[in-house]
């Protein structure tokens, strides 16, 4: 399983502040519209903030794909209880969730 990291262009323009920058999403390799992994903080994402680890927790949130389709559609996203302090820390916490839980990745005949 491999994981494709996004993350929002950067805002401009005269209304940026209403629009912050949102955090890094992930999506699985080969299926550009399978989300697997999305990061999300408090604090707007900036690469000086990351650096620095000046923001909140990161939480994160995973695709659930083996739910209810009926009930709750393609996936429903579930927040992990742990929340990690830097990026690569919730990119760690989420791809070993994934690993050891296989259940929630989408079948392998979907694209």
């Amino acid at each position: 399983m491999k994981l494709i990291w996004r993350v929002q262009p950067v805002t401009f323009g005269k209304w940026r502040s209403f629009c912050p920058r949102g955090w890094p999403l992930a999506v699985y390799e080969g299926k550009e519209l399978s989300p697997a992994v999305h990061l999300y903080c408090d604090t707007e994402y900036s690469a000086n903030a990351v650096k620095n680890e000046n923001h909140r927790p990161i939480k994160i949130a995973v695709a659930d794909y083996g739910c209810d389709h009926k009930k709750h559609g393609t996936f429903r996203w579930l927040v992990l209880k742990d929340q990690a302090r830097t990026l690569d820390g919730a990119k760690s916490i989420a791809f070993a969730f994934l690993e050891s839980h296989p259940k929630f990745q989408p079948n392998k005949k979907e694209k």
